[in-house]
């Protein structure tokens, strides 16, 4: 298996809020990259973290109705962890929006809340005045950089989003699987028995070589993992990894990546695909 690593750092374009632009059929970015060590337009300390964003909006200002044992809208804002937990990849009140889609601010239905968009209804903090320019830009800035949350944060390591681009050139398919993380991830030892994948059509299956499948490093958050040489005829692709009998994917803070969403750390991620 032939691995890289590529320094790339990048902002999604910004799209209309909610018209779909620049998302695939899952309602996630086309295009998701993380950047790293942003700062404000004036030099000072990163804005654009959850950390900041609890410590400065979520628990000074929301938590008067987001918090406690009866949370607005069962939106809980009260701390860190149960923040992550009600916004990343949460369904909201209005079913054609995420509480917070990583990667794109102006498909998160709370950036859409705090700005006053039409979709959302009324503008939050409900009956009190706007949040701040600045509260406003952490929190765009936090969501289209991938909603990362801190490590070493008690907060599981997960997969925040996936995508597939397939390409066909000559007489062969090709795919690239980008998945990009909620906290730096350790890839320094990943190797092809970490990551099971499977080629079939209705008719056959095929084993995938290590010499056609590469994986790519962006950047701590996000990996790519491209199979080359795919025959015509493949119609489905599955890929597992973190399957814990063979080996494990941990956060650069220790953890096991939670494959399967339980919140507990370890299980499987599972990925499918189908041409």
């Amino acid at each position: 298996m032939k691995l890289l690593f590529i320094t790339m750092i990048g902002l999604l374009t910004a799209c209309n809020a909610g018209n779909g632009e620049n998302l695939d059929g899952q309602g996630q970015p086309l295009e998701p990259v993380i950047a790293e060590d942003i700062t404000d337009d004036d030099g000072n300390e990163e804005k654009s973290t959850l950390l900041w964003i609890q410590d400065n909006v979520f628990s000074p200002i929301c938590v008067e109705c987001h918090g406690g044992a009866n949370p607005a809208a069962g939106q809980n804002l009260s701390d860190l962890a149960t923040s992550a937990k009600n916004l990343i990849n949460v369904t909201s009140a209005n079913a054609n929006f995420k509480r917070v889609l990583p990667g794109s601010a102006q498909n998160s239905y709370l950036y859409l809340k705090i700005t006053g968009a039409s979709q959302a209804g009324a503008r939050m903090p409900l009956g009190k005045p706007a949040l701040s320019t600045d509260a406003i830009n952490a929190i765009k800035q936090w969501i289209t950089l991938g909603a990362l949350v801190p490590p070493n944060s008690n907060i599981s390591a997960q997969v925040n989003y996936s995508h597939m681009a397939t390409r066909q050139l000559n007489e062969h398919k090709s795919a690239t699987l980008t998945l990009s993380f909620n906290q730096p991830m350790n890839f320094s030892s990943l190797a092809s028995e970490q990551i099971l994948i499977n080629a079939s059509s209705p008719t056959a299956t095929w084993s995938i070589s290590d010499e056609n499948i590469t994986l790519s490093v962006i950047n701590p958050q996000t990996l790519k993992i491209t199979i080359s040489q795919l025959p015509l005829a493949v119609t489905q692709l599955k890929f597992s990894l973190n399957n814990n009998s063979i080996s494990s994917i941990i956060s650069i803070g220790g953890q096991l990546l939670d494959g399967n969403y339980n919140n507990v750390d370890g299980g499987e991620f599972n990925y499918e695909h189908n041409f």
